[in-house]
């Protein structure tokens, strides 16, 4: 489950920020929707976020099976609507800007979204890592980037990114992945990228039941962890 609004919160703050905002967004997870659902969601919650009037979450399967991905879209009037068959970025795009008018995606907003659309869909490992990189290329100097909240917003949404490649890509060389976990954090300090990288990877570790020992042993590291 996700908060457009503020990234990964504890559950209780996510329960309530999605009770109190006007617009909530949430996608089937039904096993027909399948991978399409997951990635639809961090789809979204990337296009939302910063906008604390609009909440993306998950529900169960909402009996469109065969045209999904499916979204449930709840605007302030509390009228239930679904949006079906969320195949493509520009489909994902619209079905934001018309639920929440106040979602404004602007050239390079879009142009990285639609980047990160794709990699999220491409299998194979070098090419995922290609539109990463291109996204990266795209945005331009870090630095520069830090320095404006909307570019602030995607260069964080691009370093999480990348941070659970780095995993991914550790733990299919052999590494196991609390190994692969403490890989990652170091070499986010060397990055500069301490807080959104960890931030990623904590994440990862909360979904897949790593030990609490790893994550001990990343504050031993002296990584400033935020949760």
């Amino acid at each position: 489950d996700g908060v457009c609004g503020g990234g990964h919160a504890p559950a209780a703050t996510r329960r309530r920020h999605i009770a109190m905002a006007p617009t909530t967004l949430s996608v089937c997870r039904g096993t027909s929707c399948g991978s399409h659902g997951r990635h639809l969601l961090q789809d979204l919650e990337d296009l939302c976020m910063g906008h604390e009037e609009v909440a993306c979450d998950t529900r169960r399967c909402m009996g469109r099976c065969g045209y999904g991905p499916n979204v449930e879209v709840i605007g302030p009037g509390g009228r239930p609507n679904i949006v079906s068959g969320l195949r493509s970025y520009d489909l994902v795009e619209r079905c934001v800007t018309s639920s929440a008018p106040s979602v404004r995606i602007d050239g390079l907003a879009r142009k990285i979204a639609r980047l990160k659309f794709d990699a999220r869909r491409e299998q194979n490992r070098e090419a995922r890592q290609r539109l990463i990189a291109e996204a990266f290329a795209a945005l331009g100097s870090q630095e520069a980037a830090a320095g404006q909240p909307l570019h602030a917003r995607l260069l964080s949404q691009l370093l999480v990114m990348r941070a659970r490649e780095a995993l991914d890509t550790a733990q299919r060389g052999g590494m196991p992945f609390g190994a692969a976990l403490c890989d990652v954090a170091p070499r986010a300090v060397d990055h500069g990228a301490t807080d959104c990288r960890l931030e990623a990877a904590l994440a990862d570790a909360e979904q897949r039941a790593v030990p609490d020992v790893c994550r001990g042993g990343l504050r031993r590291r002296g990584t400033a962890i935020s949760r």
